[in-house]
């Protein structure tokens, strides 16, 4: 026993969070979206439509930023990551770092059955840089 309640041990007994679930069923998503040499303002964008009777889980994202130049290297590589739901124009998350940023959500962010997911990537830096980005989360 644990502070008065009994130790549960959920991998013996068979029960998965649901990220973990999701995996394990093959139902999760991962999205990506990758472009070099991106000036200011630029960068590339994904869209994922949610299949009809479904509802998508985001549960975070990540994304890098790089000189594309090894001259640039030692400078500041600021960029920005969102995601939305673009059928309602709704900003599910917005996160801006210098080289990149990542957050995992303690509630994953919900996109309805036929809603457009949006996931983009945008260069905030004075020189081009490369950049990435991925979110993750499960379908059900």
């Amino acid at each position: 026993m644990t502070h008065g309640y009994p130790d549960f041990e959920g991998d013996k007994s068979g029960l998965y969070l649901k990220p973990e679930w999701a995996a394990k069923e093959g139902i999760n998503k991962t999205f990506r979206v990758v472009q070099a040499a991106c000036l200011y303002g630029v960068g590339p964008t994904g869209a994922y439509v949610v299949t009809a009777g479904k509802t998508l889980y985001i549960c975070g994202l990540a994304f890098s930023v790089n000189a594309n130049l090894a001259a640039d290297a030692e400078l500041n590589q600021i960029g920005r990551a969102y995601i939305m739901d673009n059928t309602t124009g709704v900003v599910l998350a917005d996160l801006g770092g210098n080289g990149g940023g990542q957050v995992v959500f303690a509630v994953p962010f919900k996109v309805p059955s036929g809603h457009q997911f949006l996931y983009v990537v945008v260069c905030e830096a004075n020189h081009a840089c490369d950049l990435r980005m991925v979110a993750w989360g499960y379908e059900i």
